[in-house]
């Protein structure tokens, strides 16, 4: 069987991020919103699993992720937890890079690492 490399990436690059904008915002989001969201990216429920399990449409439970997942990214927009924590983590990793040869820096910088 032949994968599509590149759509492979894209779809694992989502879910990545669906992830951590659901850690960031999570709480933000209703009960239900949270419920189909955990389901579908952190259980790998199908649709089909979610709806029944919620008493749902197929297509109903499609429309909650969706609208669900365009609300995370509205919050991202807004709020810029995900691109800021993004932002120090190469930060980060650069200057490890750079303090490599300075074992009291690089103490401090895997402190701060662990503190993000």
């Amino acid at each position: 069987m032949i994968y599509n490399t590149s759509v492979m990436e894209d779809t694992i690059d989502k879910r990545f991020r669906m992830a951590c904008l659901f850690d960031l915002y999570g709480q933000m989001l209703t009960e239900k919103q949270r419920e189909s969201l955990q389901s579908y990216y952190s259980e790998d429920y199908s649709l089909s699993e979610i709806a029944s399990h919620m008493g749902v449409s197929r297509q109903a439970a499609f429309d909650l992720i969706k609208r669900t997942e365009k609300l995370l990214e509205e919050y991202e927009e807004a709020l810029k937890l995900y691109e800021r924590y993004s932002q120090n983590l190469k930060l980060l990793k650069n200057l490890k890079t750079l303090c490599a040869q300075n074992a009291p820096a690089l103490e401090l910088i895997e402190q701060l690492e662990e503190n993000l």
